[in-house]
């Protein structure tokens, strides 16, 4: 854990900060408290109903990592997160977790598809399914590559699209995830997909 100096946190605009790598995933990580909060949110030019942020964060991230069980006891035990559920399916492993009322902010895949130490997509959630319908149209308009088509998860029951990014990781851009409370029940999915979500043809 690396404390970071004025001018980081300057650059980041927050009161102080911290680093570290996850010993799990390899990546880089940073810790912060007191953000510049602005009155004045990130509207584009076409108008958008905004995002679910606050209390939940930004949205989610999943990362493949080498040591499923080692990597759910690092985020559990160190960084405080709980178990939302499990998907375990012909292709791939996976465990959900979470650290505030949003289904998930953090989800693990067992490597193959993706190496060890991947990032494989981060999630923004919209307030309107009309507002990821424009983006989907908008993506798809401009020629950006979609990787999943529109469909709904069993587990958080987010409606969604996937798209890749100019680096290689994905976006899921979604409407409509149910939230985690105090008489959640921890559940093991055999599909991550109620329906939908087929991998578009190159």
């Amino acid at each position: 854990m690396t404390a970071g100096s004025i001018e980081l946190c300057e650059e980041r605009k927050v009161r102080k900060l911290y680093s570290f790598t996850c010993p799990m995933i390899g990546s880089h990580n940073e810790i912060y408290y007191g953000p510049l909060v602005t009155n004045t949110a990130f509207a584009p030019r076409r108008g958008i109903s905004g995002y679910k942020t606050g209390s939940q964060g930004l949205g989610h991230i999943v990362f493949w990592v080498k040591d499923l069980p080692a990597s759910v006891k690092f985020y559990e035990e160190v960084m405080g997160f709980d178990i939302s559920d499990y998907i375990a399916w012909d292709i791939h492993d996976a465990v959900f977790l979470h650290c505030n009322p949003r289904h998930h902010t953090l989800a693990l895949m067992k490597e193959g598809p993706g190496p060890a130490g991947g990032l494989m997509h981060i999630m923004v959630e919209a307030n309107s399914l009309d507002d990821v319908g424009y983006g989907y149209d908008i993506v798809r308009d401009r020629g950006i590559p979609v990787m999943l088509d529109p469909g709904k998860h069993s587990n958080d029951h987010m409606q969604s699209f996937y798209l890749q990014t100019p680096s290689g990781f994905w976006i899921e851009y979604g409407f409509g995830a149910r939230d985690i409370g105090p008489d959640w029940e921890i559940k093991t999915y055999d599909q991550p997909m109620l329906w939908g979500h087929r991998m578009v043809a190159d």
